[in-house]
């Protein structure tokens, strides 16, 4: 996230000169092109509250004005303002391993792994997994996919859906130390935009993306989790929520991970 400013009482945001810039100015046309999406060429840093306890969570949201609503604003005691950075390559121990890869983003607040993403002419893809530190002892991670895997294909619409595999072969990846060969699956469906009501801010047309990821090791047993997030032209993802391991309904009520952007920050 790289540029953020409130869009209050279901308004396009207009921003002023004691706000955030945005990238772009929001034109809820029902779509979100590529170049309405943030990226980055540098470094960046998005505040989000964030509970990574069992968090009751609600996904289906209701409808009003024949168009969902989600209310995702109540904050519990245990939610916490955590800094959520995105970078560059520049200095990653794993850059030579990724010569077409322009921003490294962490998937999970504990930075275990890295994500290595690239813009494509119609996709933001991702290329692989790296831990943050490529000593082995403290579980070395470094995971080429044979073919990118798209996150974002473009325009994002309702109703959109694709499905991926990422082939990991040998001699391309480890987890923890430990060699890999198998596949990731992911699976990734756009629902209707509605209102989002978060902790600070009510933002209009915001698509729910939900995605299920599949790893299928060769020989082992697979394991899936799911989630679903909330993105906003010119602002990007604003929330998400992350399933338990192994969870069997769509539209499921308890998630390990809730985060919401926050504004409180005044450096996202």
């Amino acid at each position: 996230m790289i540029a953020l400013a409130a869009c209050i009482d279901n308004r396009t945001p207009e921003p002023t000169a004691d706000q955030v810039t945005l990238p772009c100015l929001p034109n809820l046309d029902h779509q979100i092109d590529i170049d309405e999406l943030p990226f980055p060429d540098g470094d960046a840093v998005g505040e989000y509250w964030v509970s990574n306890t069992d968090t009751a969570v609600d996904l289906a949201g209701e409808t009003i004005d024949n168009a969902p609503h989600w209310d995702w604003s109540g904050l519990a005691t245990t939610d916490a303002l955590v800094d959520v950075a995105a970078n560059s390559m520049e200095g990653a121990w794993f850059a030579s391993e990724f010569p077409r890869g322009e921003l490294v983003v962490p998937l999970d607040l504990e930075h275990t792994v890295l994500g290595i993403l690239v813009r494509e002419d119609s996709a933001i893809s991702l290329l692989g997994l790296a831990s943050e530190s490529p000593n082995p002892t403290v579980g070395k991670t470094l995971v080429h996919y044979d073919t990118p895997i798209p996150l974002y294909l473009f325009p994002i619409t309702a109703g959109a859906h694709w499905t991926s595999t990422g082939v990991i072969s040998v001699g391309n990846g480890m987890i923890d130390g430990l060699p890999f060969v198998g596949e990731n699956i992911f699976d990734l469906t756009v629902g209707d935009s509605g209102t989002l009501d978060l902790p600070e801010l009510t933002l209009t047309q915001a698509f729910q993306l939900r995605t299920q990821v599949t790893v299928k090791p060769d020989g082992g047993p697979m394991v899936t989790q799911r989630s679903a997030s909330f993105v906003f032209e010119c602002f990007g993802e604003v929330a998400r929520a992350t399933s338990r391991q192994e969870e069997p309904t769509a539209d499921f009520h308890v998630a390990r991970e809730v985060r919401r952007l926050s504004l409180r920050g005044g450096h996202l």
